[in-house]
Order: structure tokens, then C-alpha cells, then sequence
């Protein structure tokens, strides 16, 4: 009964992620389709945000246009800034957490658990310490 819902519970959770990283992928390819648009001017067939924009400006809300570029340009400023946060601040744990290994615990689970690839790293530590690092390779 209990790892039936585990995998239950496991399985929601990977699902919720696909679809919101799917959704966040998609929203990300319209703002690039139109950022090339404004940029380069390119007349690409499928810019669901350049026909916004333009239905938008039929209407008579022309500041929108403005507005909407302002917004792509933030949002791909703020996504490479976060990025860039995110990977500094991975690479100074992982750096924090090798000058703690115990260089002999891990290579024993490493042999005993894994095959030719460093999965664990045993850190000295005085509490009790679990957790992984990494997004697609935990």
C-alpha cells in the first residue's frame, strides 16, 4: 500500500514538471520567435505574439507594442541573470562540498553502489546531511 503511493505521489510530480518545463520551453520559443522578429526584422509564419501584437494594435492599444517588447527583452535579461545565479551558486556548493569529503567513505559506496562514476560524495560533517545536487542529473 505505501509504495504504491510513492509511486503514485512520484509520478504526479513528474508529470506537474513536464508539463510546467514544456509550458516554460514553450512561452520561451514565442518570446525568442518574436525577439528575432524585432530584431532582425525576420517574417517568421508561426509568431503567435507578433499576431497579438498586431490584432492588439488593430484595435487601437498601439503603447502595447511597446510594451510587449520591453517585457520579451526583461524576460530573457532576468532569465540569463538567474541562470548565471543558479550556476555560480551550484558551483561554489559543489566546491564547498568536495573541501569536506571523506575521500575514503566515498570511493568505498562509490565501488559498492556504482558503476565507474562518482555518485557519492561522503562529506564530515557534525549533523546528519542528505541531499543532491543538479536538476537533470541529480
Amino acid at each position: 500500500m505505501e509504495k504504491r503511493n510513492v509511486t503514485h505521489w512520484e509520478r504526479r510530480s513528474r508529470t506537474l514538471f513536464r508539463i510546467s518545463f514544456s509550458l516554460s520551453l514553450f512561452t520561451i520559443g514565442l518570446m525568442f520567435i518574436y525577439a528575432l522578429h524585432t530584431i532582425f526584422g525576420w517574417n517568421i509564419p508561426f509568431d503567435l505574439l507578433r499576431i497579438c501584437n498586431r490584432w492588439m494594435e488593430a484595435q487601437g492599444w498601439f503603447s502595447v507594442a511597446h510594451l510587449l517588447r520591453g517585457l520579451v527583452l526583461c524576460t530573457f535579461v532576468l532569465y540569463i541573470g538567474y541562470g548565471l545565479d543558479q550556476w555560480a551558486g551550484s558551483y561554489r556548493a559543489y566546491r564547498y562540498f568536495r573541501s569536506l569529503q571523506d575521500v575514503q567513505q566515498s570511493a568505498q559506496y562509490n565501488a559498492m553502489y556504482s558503476e565507474n562514476k562518482e555518485l557519492f560524495m561522503i562529506i564530515r560533517c557534525s549533523q546528519p546531511v542528505a541531499l543532491t545536487m543538479g536538476i537533470f542529473r541529480r
